[in-house]
């Protein structure tokens, strides 16, 4: 049996300060600026544009723009700002909400989450297991481990998207405790091996919710941790 500390514990990667929408009567077009307090290397793999700029503790502050039209604010679409980095290994989202009529949040309690990653390795199967704590207020909060797997099953071609009783429980199996605290994935593999299954991807993720999501121009927050 092997144990392997694969995260230590400690505060997320990406840190929100502030989010605002501005209009632009002349071009119908609404602007949402993220400030994000985030590593050197981040990029921005989403449709919009991203500047770096150093604050006075010479920290890295991540300023990503997205612009749409007004009237796509309407809908019930929810365009997210995507944030990456190789050198944590993690992903950032923030989804913004375009139907508040709010135009600035500066309140992020969820930027004081801290989380750790672990795996065991007994030698037939892999357990990963993160502990998360989450200074949320009014904040839901989940963890959990999702997977994607390449390969065929008995004759059948598959790529898909598995997350706990979408793939069989021999393949993977994730469980979550209620209050987002921790969460567990089992890995098997050999019996993927014999089934001509392979793991294609696998990554913690962690996502916060505000009670009051329709009032607030943040959505949700999701951290991935990416393991494989």
């Amino acid at each position: 049996m092997t144990y392997k500390e694969i995260r230590p514990y400690g505060k997320v990667d990406f840190q929100p300060l502030s989010v605002t929408k501005e209009f632009d009567t002349s071009t119908f077009t609404v602007t949402y600026t993220a400030k994000i307090q985030g590593p050197k290397d981040s990029v921005s793999p989403f449709n919009g544009q991203l500047e770096y700029v150093t604050d006075k503790n010479n920290n890295t502050i991540l300023i990503a723009r997205l612009e749409m039209y007004a009237w796509e604010k309407q809908t019930e679409n929810q365009p997210p700002i995507v944030l990456s980095s190789e050198s944590s290994s993690s992903t950032f989202i923030i989804s913004i909400n375009t139907a508040t009529t709010n135009s600035k949040q500066t309140y992020f309690p969820e930027t004081r989450c801290s989380y750790g990653i672990s795996s065991t390795d007994t030698g037939n199967i892999i357990r990963y297991d993160s502990k998360t704590s989450c200074e949320s207020g009014s904040r839901g909060v989940y963890s959990y481990f999702k997977a994607t797997y390449k390969g065929s099953r008995k004759g059948s071609k598959s790529n898909n998207e598995i997350i706990g009783d979408d793939v069989p429980k021999d393949f993977f199996n994730n469980t979550s405790s209620d209050d987002g605290r921790t969460a567990s994935c089992f890995v098997n593999p050999t019996r993927m091996l014999a089934d001509g299954v392979r793991l294609d991807t696998l990554k913690y993720e962690l996502l916060t919710i505000p009670d009051t999501q329709d009032q607030e121009l943040v959505a949700y927050t999701v951290w991935s941790f990416h393991l494989l």
